[in-house]
């Protein structure tokens, strides 16, 4: 027979992990939304663009969640209509780049542009993280906080 203490010391082992690979893409989530107004003051001159800070935070928070998920074992999507529309939508945009006459250059852009495929695919893996992380009133209260300090940053700062 097995000793039980083993089982659950197994089973718990995992999920531990698996908890701290959640908060990590949770916090570099929220940390990037946080970061986000105050690129927008003028004259605040840094090398790193907007969607360079959004692709890098999203595509973080990405993995530590993947990888969360992997630990975890347990894999669920929220099913709602606003990700069913923006996959859909996504699709066609991707769809449109694979045909366009120069699919790389509509795919990649050049430098991060705003409306290639490349960004909208980073701009949609970011709504589906905060549909998944940002649950739970404690949660969104701390999100509407930290946008609202990076609002009075930007406000301040022009």
């Amino acid at each position: 027979m097995m000793n039980m203490n083993t089982i659950s010391e197994v089973k718990t082992a995992p999920s531990t992990k698996a908890g701290l690979f959640n908060r990590i893409s949770y916090y570099i989530l929220l940390g990037t939304v946080s970061l986000l107004p105050i690129f927008f003051i003028p004259g605040f001159d840094i090398e790193i663009s907007k969607s360079f800070l959004i692709s890098i935070g999203v595509l973080l928070s990405f993995s530590f969640w993947m990888i969360s998920r992997l630990l975890d074992g347990y894999f669920s999507i929220p099913k709602t209509p606003i990700l069913y529309s923006a996959f859909a939508t996504l699709v066609a945009i991707v769809l449109a780049s694979f045909f366009s006459e120069v699919p790389t250059i509509s795919f990649i852009g050049s430098g991060f542009d705003i409306g290639s495929a490349g960004n909208i695919l980073v701009l949609f893996l970011g709504l589906f993280m905060a549909s998944i992380l940002f649950t739970g009133s404690k949660r969104k209260t701390t999100l509407y906080f930290f946008i609202i300090i990076g609002t009075i940053i930007c406000a301040l700062g022009r």
